[in-house]
Formats: structure tokens, sequence, C-alpha cells
């Protein structure tokens, strides 16, 4: 029985129900074709696959109308039947999809986040640059590699974000996107070694220096006893050993330097936390002196070894003693002590503590002290700690700080052993 008899076949009534459908249905059909240009136009823009979906919706919906029209003629219900069913599924999955995609686009960074990012990381590297102009041209260009390609990972990482968030839909995608992130970050690493290095570029030429002024003197001592007559080989020996001594302890200084500069994917294998501990304190031991800081070491006697990469290990460490140095630069009316600890926990981790007397840090700071670009230095460029702490977390372990109960402040870290069978 066509729909038109429950009209009772009025004119007036069926030509009102027929117009508006009609008109309803020709609106639904025309948004499909507006969201299938519009997406074709944007093919850059994110989850356009979801505007298709309202399309095949709306199509479906406008359909129904069109069977509206059909059956007060026709009753042709099975027909319009399956399109209502059509409809619904097509609504349902729309809608299924749609609630699954809320949080991932919640989840993307907005344009002036970004924006605020970008005009942040340039403050900071005009900053870094207009404080290092009075170093010699040789560091300067250093810096000044430094900066770009900070600039650059910055925007990589931040890209490599963005892509992570689009790639979530498969498990392989989002492998490969955190490989590149891990890339990425090591690169950054070794960028802030390079960094520290180059502040540390006094200490170091001090370091070898004292090794090669001593082989100098030596090597005239052994000349003028293999000049005197008769020569005196016993003396020159003496001098020939000596300089041998410290030729190897020059050696052993740029060895060390190299090990920390050089640039090469993580070897991750047993290590003696105290050893390290001692290699880089014994590094910085001429840093140490100049700002009249006084080192102490209180290793635990029996430490277990821990699992990790020796370079990035010692640049944490390298990290947290410089910072505590540098946090007790105005400290006048206390000694300036250090203290480099290490203990075993009772969950069975090495525990590293570096304790300072500076002037601790700011209650609000605590929370963003480890952020990426957040520093209380007018010269820092905020990266150090966030580095330190990914190379802790990327080897199963935690890094945190704490203000301590006089003055100072105390930055700990803690790494699993290695297992044992």
């Amino acid at each position: 029985m066509p729909h038109g008899m429950c009209y009772l076949w009025q004119p007036s009534l069926i030509w009102l129900h027929a117009a508006s459908d009609t008109t309803i249905a020709l609106a639904y059909a025309l948004i499909p074709i507006t969201l299938v240009y519009f997406v074709r136009k944007r093919q850059d823009l994110p989850f356009n696959w979801m505007f298709l979906m309202f399309g095949l919706f709306i199509f479906g919906c406008g359909t129904t109308h069109v069977m509206e029209v059909w059956t007060i003629w026709h009753s042709n219900y099975w027909l319009a039947g399956f399109i209502k069913l059509f409809t619904a599924g097509a609504s349902v999955v729309t809608a299924g999809m749609l609630v699954w995609l809320i949080p991932t686009a919640l989840a993307l960074p907005s344009p002036d986040q970004l924006r605020a990012t970008n005009v942040e990381l340039a403050r900071e590297i005009a900053a870094r640059k207009r404080t290092e102009e009075a170093l010699e041209q040789s560091r300067a260009d250093l810096e000044l590699r430094v900066h770009q390609r900070t600039a650059e990972l910055a925007d990589a990482l931040l890209d490599l974000r963005a892509e992570m968030d689009r790639r979530q839909r498969a498990e392989h995608e989002r492998q490969e996107a955190e490989k590149a992130l891990r890339l990425a970050q090591g690169e950054l690493a070794h960028v802030v070694r390079v960094t520290t290095m180059g502040e540390l570029a006094g200490s170091i030429a001090h370091e070898v220096n004292q090794p090669l002024t001593a082989v100098v003197t030596n090597a005239n001592a052994c000349l003028r006893w293999m000049a005197a007559s008769p020569p005196n080989l016993s003396e020159a020996r003496d001098s020939v050993t000596r300089i041998v001594r410290d030729a190897d302890r020059a050696s052993e200084v740029i060895r060390r330097i190299r090990g920390l500069l050089k640039k090469a994917p993580p070897q991750v294998a047993p290590q003696d936390l105290n050893e390290l501990i001692r290699e880089v304190v014994l590094l910085l031991q001429t840093s140490l002196e100049r700002n009249h800081v006084e080192a102490v070491l209180d290793l635990t006697p029996v430490a277990p070894p821990v699992v990790g990469d020796r370079v990035q290990l010692q640049q944490v460490m390298l990290n947290l003693v410089m910072n505590g140095v540098e946090a007790m630069t105005h400290v006048a009316d206390r000694p300036r002590s250090l203290v480099v600890s290490s203990t075993v926990t009772e969950s069975g981790q090495v525990e590293a503590r570096v304790t300072d007397a500076g002037t601790g840090v700011a209650a609000p700071d605590l929370a963003r002290l480890f952020d990426p670009f957040f520093t209380t230095k007018p010269t820092g460029m905020g990266l150090g700690l966030s580095v330190s702490r990914s190379i802790v977390e990327s080897h199963g372990g935690r890094l945190w700080a704490s203000n301590n109960t006089g003055s100072g402040a105390t930055f700990h870290f803690t790494l699993p052993v290695v297992a044992t069978s």
C-alpha cells in the first residue's frame, strides 16, 4: 500500500511531504559532495577519512528521504528498509570511529603551542650566542654549530612527535617512530656533551698542559745529563722514565675526553658505577679547584655492576657534578663542599647522589627542573638535566632532585644491576 494512502491522497498534504523530503534529500546530497571536494583539496588534513565517513552517513540519510518521496506512490518498503539498514550501519560505524578518534585529536598540539615553543627556542639560542661572543674564534665557531644543531634537533623532535600521533593506528609504524626518537635523543645527548666539554675547555687545557710541561722539563733535563762529560746515564734514564709517566698521564686525559666526545651507538655492558664516578671527578679536578670546591667521595665499598652505556652514564654524572659546582658559585659564608656518594637500595638497585652546599632549588622549580629548555641559569640552555633524565630512564632507572635540610640540593639517580643467573 503506497504511503499516499496514509495521507488520504490529499494533494496539499502529499506535496507538503514530497517537497520537504526532496529539499532535505538535495541538501543531504550537497553536503557529501562538499566534504569530498574539501578532502581532495586538503589531503594534508589529519583524519580526513572521518570527513568521508560523515559524508557516507549523510548520503544514507538523504537516500532515506528520497525513498520517503518514492513510497508515497510506490510501496517498495523492503527497498526503503534496506536503505535505512545501510544508513543505520553507517551511522553506528561513524559514531564509534568518532568516539575512538577524540582522544587522539585532543592530543594534537595547537598552532599557538608550536609557535610559543619556537619563539622560546629562538630566545634561548639568541641569549646563548650573546654570552659567548667574547670567547676565542674556534670556540665561537663550535658553539654556533651547537646552537644550529640544537635548533634542528628540537624541530625534528617536534615533527617526530606529530608523526607519532598520526601513526598510532599501526603497531609497526609506532615502533619505527620510537626508534627514530631514540636516535634523535642520542644526537641531542651528543650535542649536550660537546657543549659541556666546550664549557670545560679551560680546565681540559690545564689538565693536559700539566703533564706536557713536565715532559718538556724532563726532556731538557735529560739533554743536560747526556751533554755532561762524562754523560750521566742514570739521571738521564730517570728523566726518560718520568717523561714516559707524564706522557701516559696526558694520553689518559685525552682518552677520557675522546670517549666523552665520540659519536657512536650506545654500547650496553656491565659498568662499575664507582669507577665512572672517580673518572668524572678526576676529569673535573681542575674545574673544582678553580671554583674552590672540595669534592668528597663517599662510595659504597661493594657496588654490584649496573647495565648501561659507559659514555652516557659518564655524561649524566658530568652534568650533575657541574650543576653542583655552578650552584655554589655565589656561596661565600660556608665551605663549598660537593659530596658524591653511592649506595645499594633496599630494592637491589644502585643509587648515586650528588649533594651540593648551594642555595637549593625553589619549590615551584622542582616540578619543572627536568623539562626541556627550562633553566634557572642566565646562560643555560635547559637541556642538560632533561637529557640526563632521558638517559637514566632509557637505562631503566630514575632521576630526581630534592632540597637538603640545611642548604643546597641533592640529585639522585638509580640504575638496575646486572641480572644474575
